[in-house]
């Protein structure tokens, strides 16, 4: 047995060691002759000891393989054991599961609260059931600035009932039915303590089931959680049994493999917890009232036939999801926002937030205020064009904090105004200018989007009551406008439908007249100025629809009798002119193509009256247009780019020019230029400047470009140099971007003869770098090999004076295991590398004998120093008699 040979081999080496140790008291040493006999007898027992001590180490291992087999024999036994109980721990789950759902069947831990009585439905009236599980928190809408409720305000969530039959009927329209609801959807920050958070959130995911049978309203709830859906979903359980590869492509699983048996676990389980939902809804029909008189005497949940007789009617409402019809809410107010101008309004709901602005629970810090410590009041606020890089837009608001006053030594309330910085899509505004009352609404309405109700509830139900008020205030005009139409048209009868028509055409008159004179407020009933030219556009437009296509038609072929030949892209009719748009030609074509245009202005008989070249129409401009004709290039045109960060092919001749004529110490041999993320940073348009040097080192070097009305303006930013210090020896790093394409495509002015010349050297010093790399790889190595040598030579002096004490190496093996041999302590291939006045070191010496063409090998150090000749050298004694490797390939 390997334990008990090992047990024999230390009591034997413990034997030894007892034995050995007789007569080796140092004591007994009375001169140097007795001292040796010592020494010998103390050798002789270490060797014995020595021995045992072996045999004993080598029974261990024996004997620990042995107890590591017997190990694996017992978990392979217990896996077996274990896979023998499995069957049962799973019957035994089946069972406890079975007994939970008996349970909720006979009503364990139910509780009933009746929201309304009244009236029951008739018998006979269809049970629907809906699909999707709501939320409490996102149907009420209640406290959404403040986070919504929870599980503590069932009460208000009940009282929301209570309130307003519209509530019922948006929550179950069917005058029988049953929908499942928990208090929230997603979890609440209660507390730092992710732990405690997670605790209370579980109350938060309770399934309760609202019934509705005629008049009367039911609230139920019991131990159970049904999860997402009442009801499964169409797909759930085939996708079980489907796979999807990287690429998207969808297989069957193959029957009997093991991911197939999984699926059918997972199906079991989905089966049995709605099964579990139908038992809880059964249980309410045999046990409680609520939902009589029933559609059948013998009515079940439980049996198909009383779905397949139309008793029982499902709505898979997740999968039919009512909409808007329109985009995500998020992605449609990034869109909104992207249309403001300067002068238009942002409505701002603020109130709710505490150190930032908040988004399901988490704060985020005001950045986007300045001075901070500052908040602005919930309502509406004028836009301009940020200056800040971050953000796109920005309002001014009064402060509400107090600052210390230094001269007082007291606070006192803040004169100047703070500002609000922000961007298109961000939460916490509205742009009312750009949006309707009567989408809101629908978003408002929609369930699809009930997810995102703490942002958007709170500021979308402000702008609504905002935007109608306004129409309120405005409806006395737009009344007399429309009369005034109606009028224009000499209607006769009046009909509904006529004032309908009439009222459609004020809306979009209206809304013509803010956009093309920026007035983004309700018009007066007074207001004679906007009524005057709100009537003329009327009346033009009504001239106009017989002239567009003759306009069409005369500017189309003016344009090609006196045109350069480009392409119009836009014919639009304005108030009493036609606008024609075509794309400029760009000659450098890393400048952005879908910016700058030619705007050329017609008479209606297609006469050129103006144009304008080099311009970028803005949003303003082009809503006040009534769109004729149209390319395919249009819709994809940047309009309202911002012209601050483009320049214009003219713009580029000046940087260029500007460039060339600035004093460098070498020549400029290519400039490039970038429009990068140039709409929100404008510190981003900038050129490169690629520079040859008088040395291997190129220059590069950074020009910002600073637009305003009265011109440009360069600035040199920063030069740097020695740009080869990457490592990359193969291509010069202003050849090459990092990803590998050619940096050509930037470039707007190239010297090529310069830049040949420049990459001709480049690629020189780049071989020479490789050679110069090379031969000092090879004086490390080198130097390395004396390193190694010293270290041998340490290694045999230890097992010298091993043998000197035991007499021989039989086990020095095993005693080197404990031995600490000292670490070379010469390693200084960077000491004073290239310090001319230093000594040189052993590196150094061998690095000069490299590149002379004499590499030292299988010298000793001595003649390799003798070699070179130097007479500043300092080199350690202990490596002098030590000799460099030569394990060069025959040949080299």
């Amino acid at each position: 047995d390997p334990i008990e040979r090992y047990r024999q081999a230390v009591e034997l080496a413990s034997q030894a060691a007892i034995q050995a140790a007789t007569g080796t008291d140092l004591a007994s040493a009375s001169s140097p002759e007795s001292a040796i006999v010592l020494k010998s007898r103390l050798a002789g027992a270490h060797k014995q000891v020595a021995r045992a001590r072996k045999t004993a180490l080598e029974a261990q291992q024996t004997a620990k393989a042995a107890v590591e087999a017997k190990k694996r024999e017992l978990d392979a036994m217990m896996r077996a054991m274990q896979a023998q109980l499995e069957p049962l721990q799973k019957q035994m789950a089946r069972f406890e599961d079975g007994i939970d759902a008996f349970n909720l069947y006979l009503g364990r831990d139910e509780e009933i609260l009746n929201v309304a009585d009244g009236a029951p439905a008739p018998a006979g009236t269809t049970i629907v059931l809906r699909q999707l599980t709501l939320a409490m928190d996102e149907e009420s809408a209640i406290a959404a600035g403040q986070g919504g409720i929870d599980f503590q305000d069932i009460d208000l969530f009940v009282g929301w009932l209570r309130a307003d039959p519209a509530h019922v009927d948006q929550l179950i329209a069917d005058s029988k039915g049953i929908v499942a609801i928990r208090p929230r959807r997603r979890g609440k920050e209660y507390s730092g303590d992710p732990w405690a958070n997670a605790e209370k959130n579980q109350a938060n995911w309770q399934t309760h089931w609202l019934i509705r049978n005629g008049e009367q309203l039911w609230l139920t709830t019991t131990d159970f959680r049904v999860g997402d859906h009442m009801v499964p979903t169409a797909d759930l359980f085939t996708k079980m049994f489907e796979t999807r590869d990287r690429e998207g492509n969808v297989t069957r699983l193959s029957p009997g493999s093991k991911e197939w048996a999984a699926a059918e676990e997972l199906a079991d389980a989905y089966t049995r917890h709605y099964m579990k939902a139908a038992l809880v809804l059964q249980g309410l029909v045999d046990r409680t009232k609520v939902l009589h008189p029933l559609p059948a005497a013998d009515f079940s949940f439980l049996e198909q036939r009383f779905y397949d007789e139309g008793l029982v009617r499902v709505i898979t409402d997740d999968e039919k999801a009512i909409g808007t019809g329109r985009q995500p809410f998020f992605d449609w107010l990034r869109e909104r926002g992207a249309l403001l101008e300067p002068g238009m309004r942002v409505l701002g709901a603020f109130s709710g937030y505490t150190t930032g602005f908040s988004l399901y629970g988490a704060k985020y810090e005001s950045a986007n205020v300045s001075p901070k410590g500052s908040k602005p009041e919930d309502g509406v606020y004028v836009v301009k064009r940020s200056e800040d890089r971050e953000f796109a837009y920005s309002f001014a608001f009064d402060r509400t904090d107090e600052i210390w006053d230094k001269s007082t030594w007291a606070y006192r309330p803040a004169k100047a105004k703070a500002t609000c910085k922000f961007s298109a899509g961000d939460h916490f505004v509205i742009p009312i200018d750009t949006v309707s009352a009567e989408e809101m609404q629908e978003y408002l309405n929609a369930r699809t989007e009930r997810h995102a109700y703490a942002v958007m509830f709170p500021i979308l139900q402000a702008a609504v009551k905002f935007k109608l008020e306004e129409t309120a205030v405005e409806q006395p005009f737009r009344e007399a406008l429309v009369a005034q139409l109606i009028q224009l048209d000499k209607v006769d009868p009046i009909t509904e439908a006529a004032i309908a028509a009439a009222d459609f055409e004020a809306a979009d008159l209206i809304s013509w007249y803010k956009t093309s004179n920026l007035w983004h407020r309700a018009l007066d009933a007074d207001d004679s100025k906007a009524s005057k030219l709100i009537l003329a556009e009327a009346r033009r437009r009504r001239r106009g629809v017989d002239k567009d296509g003759l306009a069409i038609t005369a500017i189309t072929n003016a344009w090609a009798a006196d045109g350069d030949g480009r392409e119009l892209m836009v014919i639009a009719r304005r108030s009493s002119d036609y606008v024609a748009v075509a794309a400029e030609t760009r000659r450098y074509l890393v400048a952005d193509a879908t910016a700058y245009v030619t705007m050329l202005i017609f008479t209606a008989a297609g006469v050129l009256k103006e144009r304008r070249d080099w311009v970028i129409p803005t949003h303003t401009q082009v809503a006040r247009w009534t769109i004729l004709n149209a390319t395919a290039r249009w819709d994809g045109w940047a309009v309202g780019a911002n012209a601050k960060t483009r320049l214009t092919d003219t713009e580029l001749d000046e940087v260029v020019a500007a460039t060339l004529a600035e004093h460098h110490t070498g020549l400029p041999f290519e400039i490039r230029y970038s429009e990068f993320d140039t709409e929100r940073r404008e510190d981003r348009i900038k050129c490169e400047v690629l520079i040859s040097g008088t040395s291997a080192d190129n220059a590069e070097r950074w020009l910002h470009i600073d637009k305003r009305a009265d011109g440009i303006t360069l600035t040199w930013r920063r030069e740097r140099t020695s740009q080869w210090s990457y490592g990359h020896y193969d291509k010069p790093r202003w050849e090459v971007r990092y990803s590998g394409e050619l940096h050509s495509e930037d470039a707007i002015w190239v010297d090529e003869v310069v830049r040949d010349s420049e990459a001709a050297r480049w690629a020189i010093w780049c071989d020479a770098q490789m050679v110069k790399r090379e031969l000092a790889d090879e004086a490390w190595r080198l130097t390395q090999s004396i390193a190694a040598a010293w270290k041998a030579r340490a290694v045999e002096a230890a097992r010298q004076r091993y043998v000197d004490d035991f007499g021989d190496d039989e086990l020095w093996e095993e005693h080197r295991k404990g031995v600490t041999i000292p670490h070379y302590p010469h390693d200084d291939r960077y000491d004073a590398r290239w310090d001319a006045d230093k000594p040189l070191n052993l590196y150094r010496v061998v690095l000069d004998l490299i590149n002379r063409g004499a590499a030292p090998y299988g010298l000793t150090v001595t003649e390799a120093v003798a070699e070179h000749g130097g007479d500043n050298i300092k080199i350690n004694d202990d490596v002098l008699d030590l000799r460099f490797a030569d394990d060069r390939k025959k040949g080299t």
